[in-house]
Formats: C-alpha cells, structure tokens, sequence
C-alpha cells in the first residue's frame, strides 16, 4: 500500500513486486521503469501463483519490461493504469503525467507535490492535469487527501488517499483557499 517501485532489476522473476505461492493485494502502488530479466515474468508484478490471487487497485504499472504483469493467471486489475491495458473495471491506459521521474507525484493544474516522496517537498502547480487523480475505485476512502476535494475519489498510484495526494482539477474560475 503506497508505494513506489522504480528502476528495479530482477534476474531471477518480477522486477518490482514478484509473488510465489501467495495470496496479494496491491493498492495505490506506482511502478515504473522495472525490468524482469526472465522472459514471460512481469516488470511490475510476476504473479507465479498458481491457485492464488493477486489484486491490484488504484495503481499504476507504466514502462515496465518485458512486460507490465505477467503471467496473468489470477490477476484480477481494477481503477488502475496499466500501460499497454489490462482487462477490468475502470482501468484506464493513458500516459499517468508524472511530475519528475524521480518521485512520480501526477501533474495536477491546481497542486502537485514536488521534490519529495511523502515529506520535504513543496506545493507547484503545471499547465497539465493528469487523467489519474479522482480516478481511482470510487469505495476507497480519499479522506486522507487534500482538502478541499471536489472529484470526491482516491487518486491512483502511491499517493492517493495521502496529505500529498495531487489535488482535484477545479473548474476555472473557482476561488478556494487551501489548508
């Protein structure tokens, strides 16, 4: 839960998260830019669990190779960014708009946090607004994001449900002052 994966290498199966005869659940993970060097294994997750399931939601697998998730037996996607797809409720396939390729904050017009992973950054805002923040599954709690929040769902990735989650797309015009 929360978390980022980025630029691992595995020889051996999965470059970030690689499960064996076990039951997973993997929520609001960021993975990007992790290799599996053993083909038919995921970049992002290698589910080698046969009779187990492995569930990710509200998470993002972008630029992983060979593959985002792979094998797929068991795997069940749902409100999370896959690139290249991936079957299931609510997920989506778009370029996430990550601020920097170090901390993986998502580009927000309104507040994106920068420079830092959960403390020691600062609030910026962009000119692009990413498609992930209030996309994620609408029964996860957001309450822990910054307020005010008017998409009233989690952001996909590590921050969502977070005090650094990227903030809500505000319609022009709007004044708000934020805590």
């Amino acid at each position: 839960v929360n978390a980022v994966f980025r630029e691992n290498t595995s020889s051996v199966i999965g470059g970030a998260i690689a499960t064996l005869d076990a039951h997973v659940v993997i929520s609001n993970v960021t993975a990007v830019a992790n290799q599996s060097t053993t083909a038919g294994y995921g970049g992002a997750l290698a589910h080698d669990s046969p009779g187990y399931d492995a569930e990710v939601i509200n998470s993002i697998f972008w630029n992983n190779t060979p593959l985002e998730i792979a094998p797929t037996e068991g795997v069940t996607v749902r409100y999370s960014n896959i690139q290249g797809g991936f079957s299931g409720t609510g997920n989506l396939d778009v370029n996430p708009l990550f601020a920097d390729e170090i901390y993986l904050h998502l580009l927000s017009t309104t507040a994106y946090y920068d420079d830092g992973y959960f403390s020691g950054g600062e609030w910026k805002r962009s000119g692009e607004h990413s498609l992930l923040i209030d996309a994620g599954d609408p029964a996860s709690s957001w309450e822990l994001e910054p307020h005010p929040h008017y998409g009233e769902r989690i952001n996909m990735g590590a921050y969502g449900n977070t005090p650094v989650a990227s903030r809500s797309y505000l319609p022009r015009g709007t004044l708000v002052m934020f805590r």
